[in-house]
């Protein structure tokens, strides 16, 4: 810090403020950015599928849609999920489990109507 006075102009006041510098550490400037990955659709269904469990891969997909969808709220198809080879059985069970658990919640449009998802504890 110096010991010089700084001042900052405010537009909302029209005038000069003074201002304090503050020294930050190295922890503090440093902002945390989640661990990140890009990966393909396919190659994840069907790794989820090879391990056996494929709903694994219906989760990756609540990520991809919640992203597509630029929203924690989506409606989730079944032919999205026949595109990538996941039966809809597996979908209601992950879905009812997730609800379960508090982490989505489910509107169910009745028959022949996509049910629309929202993530709780969004990405």
């Amino acid at each position: 810090m110096s010991g010089k006075q700084r001042y900052a102009y405010s537009p909302g006041l029209g005038e000069h403020i003074p201002v304090e510098e503050v020294e930050l550490d190295q922890q503090a400037r440093r902002r945390k950015r989640p661990e990140f990955t890009a990966i393909p659709l396919v190659w994840a269904t069907n790794m989820a599928k090879a391990a056996g469990i494929p709903g694994a891969a219906v989760l990756v997909l609540l990520h991809y849609m919640a992203w597509k969808a630029r929203s924690p709220t989506f409606p989730l198809s079944n032919a999205l999920l026949t595109k990538y080879g996941i039966d809809r059985k597996v979908k209601y069970r992950v879905l009812a489990h997730l609800e379960a658990a508090g982490q989505i919640k489910v509107e169910r449009r009745g028959p022949k109507k996509a049910p629309i998802v929202t993530l709780l504890t969004p990405p």
